[in-house]
């Protein structure tokens, strides 16, 4: 869609604009991006939050995806230095990507962490994931 030509001598806002708009950032800019971590938990018992990944920023400092999939429905939470910075649900489907059109800037000495937990009470659970980065 395009913008109104009647946008004259102040910056465009968003009240100018109406319908979907969208600017999306679909690479990394050429940029190869590689699995930097995998790991996988079986027999995670429920309503135990638990590790699946670790990723300490060591020249990989764009996060761009993680891939994560399980035998349960699970939320899944994105630490970084310890600090909650995301959280999503998996269901109906087994398999979840957290996707960063704009990827996540990591500082040298940064660690991510992929937790995991669910609710499927008295039963376990095999869980897996993936993180890809790049290095800029």
């Amino acid at each position: 869609m395009p913008l109104p030509l009647f946008v004259e001598g102040r910056l465009a806002s968003l009240a100018d604009v109406s319908g979907n708009v969208s600017a999306t950032v679909t690479d990394s800019g050429g940029e190869p991006i590689n699995i930097t971590v995998v790991g996988s938990k079986p027999g995670i018992s429920d309503n135990i939050l638990t590790t699946l990944v670790t990723m300490v920023a060591n020249g990989y400092n764009r996060l761009v995806q993680i891939s994560v999939s399980g035998t349960s429905y699970a939320k899944y939470q994105l630490f970084i230095n310890s600090s909650l910075k995301e959280t999503r649900r998996s269901g109906p489907e087994r398999n979840l990507y957290f996707t960063y059109n704009h990827p996540i800037k990591l500082l040298a000495g940064d660690v991510v962490d992929l937790k995991v937990i669910h609710y499927n009470v008295g039963q376990t659970a095999d869980f897996e994931a993936t993180i890809f980065a790049y290095h800029t």
